[in-house]
């Protein structure tokens, strides 16, 4: 029996919002799940998949896929609305079109600003953990939104570049349907400053590296003018949370500061960071000093910045053009330049591994620098 003053407890009011909420997007779902059961039907089709307009699948009947698809845009208003696949053609000028593209766009929308708003709840719940650690309210509140146990993934996703909200707005739809894959429970994926960021459990994702850089292949693929940071770490327990939520927080931050792209953890990688992080800060200097002071200079910056992303692209010629937008030529010759100036051989593995420990050196230092600014 609960008490009148549970009743009237602030937890117990909050936790009355969160089944309210919970109870408006299972609704939500089933609603938008009817429409295209209902039109499903008129539409013929043994195989049907619709995806939003952000490529994330939301409807899929089950079924053996065909080796021939058809696709049909559904446009309401001239905004993109969805997608249909199906192993039939559509008829663009049958009626039924225009009805189920409206009920589908309501439905869909009514979906998503649901999604959008248990976001926003689970980023406002992030950052108190991050401001003031994990209070015993703090550890409610997290549990209240879903929080599964741990151990879990922390996944961080960013812009690069500030830049228009509706370019934001984009980018965190686009991976919020591929995360969340329009689930009845939803995961806990709230915003961040340029981006968004999900505690998920490791249970649920064998290989957390490979997930990550797939979603960033991903969204790279599909709007290569609008890069992305992604980076992520492992938290095994909850005492670690506000750590790890902090230590992703400094590394977006520096990779907008850099205007980094791509999977972060190429460049910050987990286990040399295990180890320097525990050093002082007067051994971070002498590693970076000892390696790599020569190319420290203001006018050795290029030679400095083509190396770092020739190691970070496992030495990839191409790839380090293609970020710093240089020739391939240009990275062969800053790198024999850094060769000659650091009296390394980089077809050395000894030789790249000391260099790449010194550029985490320096990556932590700055980090660093960044969290006392």
């Amino acid at each position: 029996m609960i008490s009148q003053k549970q009743q009237n407890s602030p937890f117990r009011r909050i936790m009355d919002v969160v089944m309210d909420a919970k109870d408006e997007g299972v609704a939500a779902l089933a609603t938008m799940r009817h429409v295209v059961d209902e039109w499903s039907d008129v539409i013929h089709a043994n195989w049907l998949k619709l995806v939003d307009s952000q490529g994330s699948v939301f409807y899929e009947r089950p079924g053996t896929v065909p080796t021939i698809r058809y696709s049909f845009p559904l446009i309401f208003y001239g905004t993109p609305v969805a997608t249909i696949f199906s192993s039939r053609s559509v008829n663009p000028e049958d009626r039924y079109l225009r009805v189920f593209t409206a009920e589908l766009a309501m439905a869909l929308n009514m979906v998503q600003r649901w999604a959008e708003t248990e976001a926003e709840r689970r980023s406002e719940k992030i950052q108190r953990v991050i401001q003031v650690g994990l209070t015993e309210e703090n550890v409610r509140l997290l549990d209240f939104c879903g929080l599964p146990a741990p151990p879990w993934g922390i996944f961080a996703i960013t812009m690069t570049h500030h830049l228009p909200f509706q370019h934001m707005h984009q980018m965190r739809r686009f991976f919020l349907g591929r995360i969340w894959g329009y689930r009845d429970v939803f995961p806990f994926v709230g915003w961040i400053p340029n981006g968004l960021l999900a505690i998920l459990p490791l249970s649920e994702i064998p290989n957390p590296e490979m997930f990550l850089s797939n979603l960033t292949d991903e969204w790279e693929h599909a709007y290569p003018s609008l890069p992305v940071a992604s980076y992520w770490v492992a938290c095994n327990r909850v005492e670690q949370l506000p750590s790890q939520l902090s230590r992703i927080r400094k590394i977006m931050d520096y990779a907008l500061q850099e205007h980094h792209q791509g999977f972060l953890n190429r460049l910050f990688d987990q286990h040399a960071m295990g180890f320097l992080i525990n050093l002082p800060r007067e051994s971070l200097m002498e590693l970076v000093k000892d390696v790599l002071q020569p190319i420290l200079d203001p006018a050795h910056q290029d030679i400095l910045v083509t190396l770092r992303e020739y190691l970070f692209h496992h030495q990839s010629v191409d790839q380090a053009a293609r970020v710093l937008y240089v020739h391939k030529n240009t990275v062969i010759y800053r790198v024999h330049q850094a060769e000659n100036l650091l009296h390394h051989d980089f077809r050395n593995t000894e030789c790249v591994a000391e260099a790449w420990m010194a550029f985490q050196a320096l990556s932590l230092l700055r980090l660093e620098q960044l969290s006392v600014n």
